[in-house]
């Protein structure tokens, strides 16, 4: 109960659309939006969080934050229809703000290696932020795009389409995403449908709020070994202090975007049951994930590389010593799927049957969290690993 907090939410929505029909084959479509989210947790104890594997967590919790996000969308939509051919074009722009009071991991946690050594006052480390809490960050997000469709034949269409992203705060503007669709109907009820394309990301707020707050100068994270209890800043022979890790971004720091393909063959049979079957391949570049450039090396090998478990302080050595983690936020991630689904769907009068197989080869060399650190920062390759599940089944009944 002690690690229980009081959080508070408030969301503030206001949107507008308008759409025009200039004649028979035009329409123009306009819209506006501006949403404010207030999020705040306080802990119910501010004293020092404690953690002892295996055993229990207890003291004060960690996070302790406010904030106050306003988003101002806007956009519009230009669209033909013709007999044979229609095209859409538009664009949208999205502006952000984000004002946050981050004192996470303020109050300071003790790590014990287990509850002798917990009973005993003796904690392995000590770490804890400090600086400055407050921060405030703007952010500029547009896109525009171009898509056209057309009938090739009574049976083929066809469509093209072009997208491009910009933000501000990343200095990457060659984000062109071209598009390609196609369907082609074989007579009855059976459909082959098939596209390809890339998709850019963007480059998120909250991995800048992070670069921003521990960039050294804001707030500082201090990690001490083997600390005094209960003040862990009482100076002593096993009293070893780590210098403030800092986050960096890469100079080659780009968008990430992703790469999809699909084709899918869909059939309806004579009692009702639509059976369908997918092949889709995604291909990830780019992607964001963290690399501590100064992680302790083994200065007895010829080739950089981590230190082994249980390597002595004297083999293992920071390229520079005075400082910390240096953890540098990099788009140099990959990740490859290769998915093959098949699907069914049986309406009946009061029932409706649903369901899909999907067997998957998923790789990817990017951890879950974006400041996560592999574990070998000198030697990416081992990284690279399954990271979804190789099959699933779903199926849902709807009665009505």
């Amino acid at each position: 109960p002690e690690q229980g907090s009081n959080d508070k939410e408030r969301n503030t929505n206001f949107q507008i659309q308008e759409v025009a029909i200039l004649s028979p084959k035009v329409s123009h479509e306009a819209r506006f939006r501006i949403n404010t989210e207030k999020e705040s947790s306080i802990p119910l104890n501010s004293g020092h969080h404690i953690v002892v594997p295996d055993a229990f967590e207890g003291g004060g919790s960690t996070q302790s934050e406010s904030s106050t996000d306003r988003e101002i969308e806007f956009g519009n939509l230009l669209m033909y229809t013709g007999e044979k051919i229609s095209l859409k074009t538009g664009f949208d722009g999205t502006h952000r703000r984000e004002r946050s009071d981050s004192r996470e991991n303020f109050n300071g946690t003790f790590t014990f290696a287990g509850l002798e050594e917990f009973i005993a006052g003796q904690p392995l480390q000590y770490s804890v932020n400090q600086g400055n809490p407050l921060l405030d960050v703007k952010q500029f997000e547009a896109a525009a795009f171009l898509q056209t469709d057309f009938r090739l034949s009574s049976r083929m269409t066809m469509g093209l389409g072009v997208r491009y992203e910009a933000q501000t705060n990343i200095s990457d503007r060659n984000n062109i995403d071209p598009r390609f669709g196609f369907a082609y109907h074989f007579g009855g009820s059976t459909v082959l449908r098939g596209g390809s394309g890339v998709f850019h990301q963007r480059f998120g707020i909250f991995e800048l709020q992070d670069l921003l707050r521990f960039d050294g100068l804001r707030q500082r994270s201090l990690i001490i070994r083997n600390p005094s209890y209960p003040d862990p800043f009482i100076t002593g022979e096993q009293t070893v202090r780590v210098p403030s890790s800092i986050r960096v971004a890469s100079p080659e720091l780009t968008t990430p975007y992703t790469w999809h393909s699909e084709a899918s063959l869909e059939t309806k049979t004579p009692f009702g049951l639509v059976v369908t079957g997918s092949y889709r391949f995604i291909r990830g570049v780019h992607l964001y994930r963290g690399r501590n450039l100064n992680a302790p090396r083994d200065v007895t090998s010829s080739v950089p590389r981590s230190c082994r478990v249980g390597q002595s302080e004297i083999e293992c050595v920071r390229p520079d010593p005075l400082r910390g983690n240096v953890v540098q936020l990099e788009s140099s991630g990959l990740a490859s799927s290769h998915e093959v689904e098949f699907g069914f769907q049986q309406r009946l009068s009061f029932v409706n049957v649903r369901g899909n197989y999907n067997t998957r080869v998923s790789y990817s060399n990017v951890p879950g969290d974006t400041f996560d650190l592999p574990a070998d920062n000198y030697d990416m390759s081992s990284e690279w690993g399954r990271n979804a599940p190789r099959n699933s089944l779903n199926t849902n009944v709807n009665l009505r």
